[in-house]
């Protein structure tokens, strides 16, 4: 049977700050060559040779940030592509806990973001080929008998995997899951772009809202603090954030922002979707290091 359906997927300050991302990217396979050199076209134009939202520090790297995210934004409007980022805090409760793994942690929220995508947001009918960026981290043979099979998965303790999943992943059609370079993917740039930017608005939070009130067209009255400085990529990073979040009320993407302290999508069926992890229950706790 052929392939329906890709995913391209990247993961955001793996091993720092406080919040961490994992982007995806999911469509049509017909449509992958097109928007895919539609992205690289961009790059070529504005002389950026790959696009990574930690690379973005002046003009030239935000101006082809804007343009890969806002070709995104106009294929997941056309259905074509969805965009699907999922966010963690590693101060709450679910992952303040001694000796916690981190790498299994990280593979868990892979498989979470799969179960559900791939068959919640797509019709079941779908056929996948997965194209994760290159980390050493993840244990992607444990990963690929997870989602080819539950009883092969031997972790039995209560984590993410409830007994949904069970029922879930009886049949993923997944034909492979192969790490790309994402230098050489550019779909995979564009999954790093909006978890990067998912990352930094939960981060950000206050420097953003600062910046934005800075930049405002309509200036507070009676303002008496000094304005406040800005690093060059926090005022870059502001600068995307606010032009995606135009763009996402402009086209009624459903999307929030200061109501839950950065990106978030109360409807996961909406075509991008920032969904921020909240523990499920008592149990949901993050995986935690073997005693050798």
């Amino acid at each position: 049977m052929s392939t329906t359906h890709l995913a391209y997927s990247d993961e955001s300050q793996q091993n720092i700050g406080r919040f961490h991302a994992i982007g995806m990217l999911s469509l049509h396979a017909e449509h992958a060559k097109r928007i895919s050199s539609s992205i690289q076209f961009e790059l070529s134009q504005s002389k950026v040779a790959e696009a990574k939202w930690k690379k973005i520090k002046g003009a030239r790297d935000r101006f082809a940030a804007q343009k890969i995210l806002d070709i995104c934004v106009q294929e997941a409007r056309q259905k074509r592509l969805r965009v699907d980022v999922l966010i963690w805090d590693t101060h709450d409760e679910r992952h303040q806990i001694l000796g916690r793994d981190d790498k299994k942690n990280l593979e868990n929220m892979h498989i979470q973001l799969y179960k559900n995508v791939l068959r919640k947001r797509w019709s079941i009918t779908s056929t996948w080929q997965l194209f994760p960026d290159e980390n050493s981290a993840i244990d992607w043979t444990r990963l690929r008998n997870t989602l080819a099979n539950t009883n092969r998965f031997t972790d039995q303790k209560p984590n993410l995997l409830q007994d949904e999943w069970t029922s879930l992943s009886t049949h993923f059609g997944i034909h492979d899951i192969a790490e790309v370079s994402s230098r050489d993917a550019h779909l995979a740039q564009a999954a790093d772009l909006f978890a990067g930017m998912g990352t930094f608005s939960y981060e950000y939070f206050d420097v953003y809202k600062s910046w934005e009130r800075q930049n405002s067209c309509q200036p507070e009255l009676f303002e008496s603090n000094p304005p406040q400085e800005f690093s060059s990529k926090e005022e870059e990073h502001s600068r995307v954030l606010s032009n995606f979040i135009t763009q996402a009320k402009k086209y009624s993407l459903g999307l929030s922002f200061n109501s839950f302290g950065g990106l978030c999508t109360p409807n996961p069926s909406n075509p991008i979707n920032f969904w921020f992890y909240r523990p499920q229950h008592q149990y949901d706790k993050a995986p935690v290091r073997n005693k050798k």
